[in-house]
């Protein structure tokens, strides 16, 4: 499959409000919206499992790695500034206690008689930078029983980008509500076959000088399906899934909104923390008294866990395909105008630019600032030129914190998050899902 990155770098990333909720488990809060378009898991899947904050102020979902070893996101379970994320200033600060946090494998958070289990240790990166370091795991002072759930298992073995062993879709699953206007949070949810956008060391790379203030190559970007109280959910590879194997490749981080709809969602990848993961397997282990998992033991490497490290327009060890699934890249000594059809190895005409993918198939495209800079019959959009007359003006709301914004946005500045340069990065606000 040849995926392209959509509005993602416009979008304004939400992070839903609103009130407690009593009853006889923990008061949780009932944040807004959550998995988009998914559907309640029931008793299935109880690996997926909430996380109450803050004596039950607030929710997090997480995902069950072990017998007493959970996975989640670290701003769930450390301070961090509340509101918009700037890659390059935003830091974790002091780590909440560990009677702060109970967690559970029952489908419904409210439900009555739900069991929570406490927590003995939070282990975290040990680098304070927000952006790149979103993760955390969760010792639990007991084990779950297998009875009650088995644990699903981190991707840390193998490279997340290793499409030998891993698809280029995952299955999201959390416990966050169903739209901003149903506060229904507090129930598990899950959908499946949501793409993976752009992950560091494959074709589809994220990061770049450009892009350095809103995503890192420890994350990985994926289509909407997550919003707010689904942080620290697990991203289960979605082919593996519908076998029954419960890989998984990150926990969420943070996601934008528009509206009231959800959209991309960042993602903290597992394999970039696999020394971090596996020592607290190992070590939660220990004090479970089971046998470490099999994912703490390190496997020989192989040629797929070798990161591309070419840019856009170049051949990578993985046969030849632009990207994960792929078509094949024509061959060299080709050439292309400017808004032609390319492909990863034919060179663009000198005056044509770089061979670009803008989500409708991979074009010569060159660097602009505006419309007059790029000719007839040609337009700037996303500070590159692009064939056609730019798209009218558009409304788009945009959800911060707890109140809603109205400003005008050009439709057209939907532009692949890998491209987006100079003032179209003033545009973005990020914000953490929790």
């Amino acid at each position: 499959m040849r995926t392209s990155l959509l509005a993602f770098a416009l979008a304004s990333f939400a992070l839903g409000c609103s009130s407690g909720k009593d009853g006889n488990g923990p008061a949780i809060e009932a944040t807004q919206q959550a998995i988009q378009g998914g559907t309640s898991t029931g008793a299935s899947y109880p690996f997926t499992v909430g996380i109450s904050l803050q004596g039950g102020q607030s929710l997090c979902s997480g995902s069950l790695i072990a017998p007493n070893l959970v996975l989640t996101a670290r701003h769930c379970v450390a301070q961090t500034a509340d509101g918009n994320v700037d890659c390059t200033t935003a830091v974790v600060g002091s780590t909440f206690p560990t009677r702060s946090f109970g967690v559970t494998t029952n489908p419904n958070m409210f439900a009555g008689g739900a069991k929570y289990y406490s927590v003995a240790e939070v282990i975290e990166p040990s680098d304070s930078t927000f952006c790149g370091n979103d993760i955390a795991l969760l010792r639990l002072t007991a084990n779950i029983p297998a009875s009650e759930a088995t644990p699903a298992a981190p991707v840390v073995q193998h490279k997340s980008f290793n499409t030998s062993r891993y698809d280029t879709k995952v299955t999201a699953i959390g416990y966050g509500a169903t739209s901003a206007a149903n506060n229904g949070s507090g129930t598990r949810r899950i959908k499946r076959a949501i793409n993976i956008l752009c992950m560091d060391g494959s074709r589809t790379y994220c990061s770049s000088p450009q892009t350095s203030d809103f995503v890192k190559p420890s994350e990985m970007i994926t289509d909407p399906g997550t919003c707010s109280g689904d942080s620290g959910s697990g991203a289960y590879d979605d082919a593996a899934f519908t076998g029954g194997t419960y890989w998984i490749h990150g926990v969420l981080s943070r996601g934008g909104a528009s509206g009231s709809q959800c959209a991309e969602a960042v993602y903290t990848r597992t394999d970039a923390f696999a020394d971090l993961i596996q020592q607290a397997g190992i070590a939660a282990a220990a004090a479970g008294g089971y046998p470490a998992p099999a994912w703490t033991e390190t496997e020989p490497q192989e040629a797929g866990n070798t990161p591309f490290t070419g840019g856009p327009g170049t051949t990578g060890i993985d046969g030849g395909k632009k990207d994960a699934g792929g078509a094949a890249d024509a061959g060299p000594g080709k050439t292309a105008g400017l808004g032609e059809s390319c492909e990863g190895a034919t060179n663009c005409a000198s005056d044509a630019g770089e061979c670009l993918d803008f989500g409708a198939g991979f074009v010569c495209a060159t660097s602009c600032t505006e419309d007059a800079t790029c000719g007839a019959g040609f337009h700037c959009e996303g500070n590159y030129c692009r064939s056609g007359d730019p798209e009218p003006e558009t409304t788009t709301t945009t959800t911060t914190g707890c109140s809603t914004t109205t400003t005008p946005t050009n439709a057209s500045d939907a532009t692949p998050m890998v491209l987006v340069l100079g003032v179209a990065l003033a545009g973005i606000v990020s914000r953490k899902r929790r």
